[in-house]
């Protein structure tokens, strides 16, 4: 569970189901009821927020424009010459250099 939050709070009155109150009381201790609570909201709006940013973008992919990306075998061979190696026919990979990516470690 998430640690006290510094930021201000504010008190909000909520109705719940009994029994869906009954079951967080049987596994949240209730000093710590609102810490769960905002963590349990948190997850759910990044998980709706995610769905949202998929459900824009979807259909922005299209197989003709990465004809060298249409099989299992043509991804592997692209992520393997990412990470440096040579992706050899017999599905072998062996390495050949540094990873090629624009993206440098700090």
């Amino acid at each position: 569970m998430p640690k006290k939050s510094t930021e201000p709070m504010r008190k909000i009155t909520v109705s719940l189901p009994v029994a869906l109150l009954e079951w967080l009381d049987s596994k949240i201790e209730g000093r710590t009821r609102s810490t769960f609570i905002a963590a349990a909201i948190e997850a759910e709006l990044d998980r709706v927020e995610t769905i949202q940013v998929i459900e824009e973008t979807a259909g922005s992919w299209k197989d003709e424009d990465y004809p060298d990306l249409a099989t299992g075998k043509d991804i592997d061979r692209w992520i393997a010459e990412l990470r440096g190696y040579s992706y050899e026919p017999e599905g072998q990979m062996r390495k050949v250099a540094e990873p090629k990516s624009e993206y440098k470690a700090d």
